[in-house]
């Protein structure tokens, strides 16, 4: 896996680094999973600008069936926590693609392929979208064992806790 962070603070780039590192290490256990290339660009306005606080998208230019570049943006003006938690998002959907669980149709427009079975995406709410369900539902579990691996539990924007004031 080849892995570029661009943009943000070096603290930022840093942390984002290895937290994808970690991610994608536990969420793509074979050694085919390792030839692939991910770009993380973070963007100090892409929440204002387009209403998203992450995305992640193939940058394939051949026909492959099996994506093996990908470009995740995020909006660098969040806190650590979030920056995680968003960066955890997406892996999963890097993993989701790189093992063949979801598929995007080239062929047709807003369509893509959760283990084979068709979706119209343009016709799906968001929160109902399996791939959506499982990246939501593993998150935090990531962001947790990564933080507990790198031993920053103590860190300042850590123990802050927005779930409770």
């Amino acid at each position: 896996m080849n892995l570029f962070v661009e943009g943000g603070t070096a603290k930022q780039r840093s942390l984002i680094e290895k937290a994808a590192a970690f991610f994608l290490n536990n969420l793509l256990q074979k050694k085919s999973d390792e030839d692939f290339e991910i770009v993380i660009a973070l963007r100090r306005d892409l929440f204002k600008r387009n209403g998203t606080k992450a995305d992640c998208c193939i940058d394939n230019d051949d026909d492959s069936r099996m994506p093996t570049v990908f470009e995740i943006r995020i909006d660098s003006r969040m806190n650590n926590q979030a920056l995680l938690r968003s960066l955890a998002h997406e892996c999963v959907h890097i993993s989701q693609w790189r093992t063949g669980m979801l598929r995007e149709s080239k062929s047709e427009f807003c369509t893509s392929y959760w283990n084979g079975k068709k979706y119209r995406t343009a016709q799906e709410d968001y929160w109902d979208m399996p791939w959506e369900v499982d990246a939501y539902g593993r998150e935090i579990g990531l962001v947790e064992r990564f933080v507990e691996s790198a031993k920053l539990q103590n860190t300042r924007w850590y123990k802050i806790d927005y779930d409770f004031t």
